[in-house]
């Protein structure tokens, strides 16, 4: 249960670091360090992968994002989906 709740928290940070862009001007947010700080971690093995892989260079969007969002959720799902919570 702890697994799947901390899960969320990454997946509920990633969304609002997509959104707070948007809004508030993030260079000088403590905030969004603070959900950068929560977030990298999960995004950085992917950003290396895909480094590696040559994939999304050039691409407008940040794949290594997008590919670890949904990996987290699968992650979440599968945890679900084997250990009743």
């Amino acid at each position: 249960k702890v697994v799947a709740l901390s899960l969320d928290i990454v997946t509920y940070a990633m969304l609002f670091m997509v959104i707070m862009p948007l809004f508030v001007d993030v260079e000088n947010s403590g905030f969004y360090g603070i959900l950068s700080g929560i977030v990298e971690p999960f995004i950085v093995p992917f950003r290396y992968i895909l480094y590696k892989l040559n994939i999304g260079q050039g691409l407008p969007i940040d794949v290594s994002f997008l590919t670890s969002y949904i990996f987290i959720n699968l992650t979440k799902m599968a945890l679900e989906l084997f250990v009743p919570i």
